[in-house]
């Protein structure tokens, strides 16, 4: 008897125990622990994990540091790759275009013989190379004679919109010890007056109406040059030159600038036909390919032949200029 009752006792004892190990699971999962919620499930999990891991170091950092910012977008694709440092700018645009694939600088010029007198324009082939319909032709009889150390024109085309010009004369060193490069170190910075004269002439030689007559320079080891400076960059120019002299020994000088004064190109004038421009008239033209000139300069040379005309190195020469003609 005695044996049952301490069965009984260690079966209740059992049970017992049973219960209150049930009860404090059941509290465990209802009261969450604050360690293991905050630093690892809720808190660990989603703001250390999702915001540290996923959303700010995975994906914002992944996103902003390695696609978006660093990878396709600034970096790889549009700003260092493709636009900017790619194709558009350092490529193609800048780096490609304007540096490797554009055609290289093409100067042509046009000198039409004295008998074309004005005619040049059309003879010499400079009409059909030139877009008309974006060109200025300015006539010097809008000027009243007179002395003048800057002509200035303000032009428009009939729908509007031109290319403002600007004229001076200055004088260039003969014979530099250093070829110059730039407007600057070929031309002194002080302009010399001028005349506009009706009708224009140079020793005998008239033109048919109004023009420009240059002084000669005010130095044995200078010549005289006509300048022209324009407000947006051209792509031909022409002009009708009086009596202005120039042969393969002393040559007159057409040069052309680009908009940073940097000098892009310069030839001798050579006129057909062996003739010299003295006391002729003869038509000057260019045309560039890339449509980038700026300014336009003209300086004299002389012919020498020791027996109608006295020889020198051009420092006492002038020029003639009728009227002119630019445009893109």
């Amino acid at each position: 008897m005695l044996k049952i009752l301490v069965l009984c006792l260690s079966v209740l004892l059992v049970t017992s125990c049973s219960k209150k190990s049930s009860g404090g699971s059941s509290n465990e999962r209802s009261r969450p622990e604050q360690g293991s919620t905050d630093g690892e499930s809720t808190s660990g999990s989603t703001t250390g994990g999702t915001t540290g891991g996923t959303t700010t170091g995975g994906t914002t950092g992944g996103t902003t540091g390695g696609t978006t910012t660093g990878g396709t977008t600034t970096g790889g694709t549009t700003t260092g790759g493709t636009t900017t440092g790619g194709t558009t700018t350092g490529g193609t645009t800048t780096g490609g275009t304007t540096g490797g694939r554009v055609p290289p600088q093409v100067i042509t010029t046009y000198f039409g013989a004295a008998a074309d007198e004005h005619n040049g324009f059309n003879t010499t082939g400079f009409s059909q190379n030139i877009n008309r319909g974006r060109s200025f032709f300015i006539d010097l009889n809008l000027f009243a004679p007179g002395i003048y150390t800057n002509l200035v024109g303000d032009v428009s085309t009939p729908t509007g919109g031109g290319i403002d010009y600007n004229f001076r004369v200055r004088s260039e060193r003969i014979n530099p010890s250093r070829p110059g490069l730039s407007f600057s170190s070929i031309f002194d910075s002080t302009p010399y007056r001028f005349k506009i004269v009706f009708p224009i002439k140079q020793d005998r030689t008239f033109g048919r109406d109004t023009g420009i007559e240059s002084p000669v320079s005010r130095s044995v080891s200078r010549k005289i040059g006509g300048i022209w400076h324009f407000s947006t960059p051209i792509a031909f120019f022409g002009t009708t030159l009086i009596d202005v002299e120039s042969t393969v020994k002393t040559p007159a000088i057409l040069r052309v600038f680009d908009c940073d004064t940097n000098l892009i190109h310069q030839m001798p004038v050579i006129y057909p036909n062996g003739e010299n421009g003295d006391q002729q008239i003869h038509f000057v033209g260019l045309t560039s390919n890339r449509g980038n000139i700026c300014s336009v300069s003209l300086t004299v040379g002389d012919y020498e032949d020791g027996v109608f005309d006295t020889p020198d190195n051009g420092s006492t020469r002038s020029m003639a200029i009728d009227d002119f003609t630019y445009g893109r």
